[in-house]
Formats: C-alpha cells, structure tokens, sequence
C-alpha cells in the first residue's frame, strides 16, 4: 500500500506491485476534482509532514497549478489574444509556453529577461523555439567577454557561467575602479 511513485517509476525495484494509486495518481485526481467538481478557486493544501502526507501534498499542488494554468491558457485562447508577454522566471515560463504548445496556441510568447537561462530551454524543449526576451545588448563580440569566459572556464567551476554571470563581472570591474579611484572603500 505505499504510495510513493518511485517505487514503481524508478525500476529499482521491478518486483513491486502496488495495491493502490501512487501519490501523483491520487494528486491529480485530487485536483481536477477540487477545481472541475467542486469549483474550488484557492485551496489550502497541507499535511502532517510525514512521507505519506507529504507526497500526496505536494503532487496535488503540482496538479493544481498545472490545472489552474490549463484553465488560464484557455481563456487566453478564448479571447482571441494574438499573443501572450509573460513576466516572470524561467521556470514558470517554461511551464506557460509548453502548456500553450500542447493546447496549439501558435501565438507569439514574449518574456522578460527571467527567461534568459540555458534551463528554460531544457524545460520548455521545443516549445522555447521562437519565444522572444529582452535583455542586454549582446556583448560576446567585446573582448572583455572573452576575458571573463576565459577567466571562469579556467576557474574551478568549470561548465557555462550562469544567465547573469558578464552583467555582475561588470559590476564587480565598476565597483573595483571605484575603490581604487577613490584610495577607500
């Protein structure tokens, strides 16, 4: 009677039979009921944090905000909007333009510079293809671009610098002229 859905998802344990719906399967049940049945708008979700509780929690949740999207998305496209400008981070973004992908809204979806991070493309796959973002200027044919890539690729972090890593370098060069321009700090 466990609930939790790795034990059956993960393929560690290819002998176990489940003998009642995992937490992600009572979740979603949970909320399309609570909105479609029951017209609830805002729901209080809680538990008794214990595992058990706490997974069938936090799955509805995550239903619930799919499903408030979904509803949300449809009257967008019932409006007859001719596009959609989302301010916000990359992670709810990714959920916005991937719900409208599915749904075959081909409008265009136009962002903030939040959206501006290798992982929104990685969560919105396909659906990130031609979504428009403000931003900076794009700086990668100054030299001190190279300089700083070079500098943080030769660092022990290796991988890509993060979305915002050349604005805060330059930053960090402004503060440094400053106090050297000023003998103080």
């Amino acid at each position: 009677s466990a609930t939790s859905p790795s034990l059956t998802l993960s393929g560690d344990y290819p002998n176990f039979f489940r003998t009642i719906a995992s937490d992600d399967a009572q979740g979603a049940l949970a909320a399309m009921f609570a909105i479609e049945k029951l017209g609830l708008k805002k729901p209080a979700i809680i538990h008794d944090k214990g595992d058990y509780g706490k997974g069938f929690a936090e799955y509805t949740m995550k239903y619930i905000k799919e499903k408030v999207l979904s509803l949300f998305l449809q009257k967008v496209k019932a409006s007859g909007a001719d596009g959609v400008i989302f301010g916000g981070y990359h992670p709810e973004a990714s959920k916005v333009v991937s719900q409208m992908r599915k749904k075959k809204m081909t409008i265009p979806f136009l962002s903030d510079d939040g959206v501006k991070a290798q992982t929104f493309i990685d969560i919105a796959g396909d659906a990130s293809e031609g979504v428009y973002a403000t931003g900076p200027q794009d700086i990668t044919g100054n030299p001190m671009y190279k300089v700083a890539l070079k500098q943080y690729k030769d660092s022990h972090y290796g991988g890509e610098p993060g979305a915002f890593y050349f604005e805060a370098y330059s930053a960090a060069l402004a503060l440094l002229k400053a106090i050297e321009n000023a003998k103080s700090t």
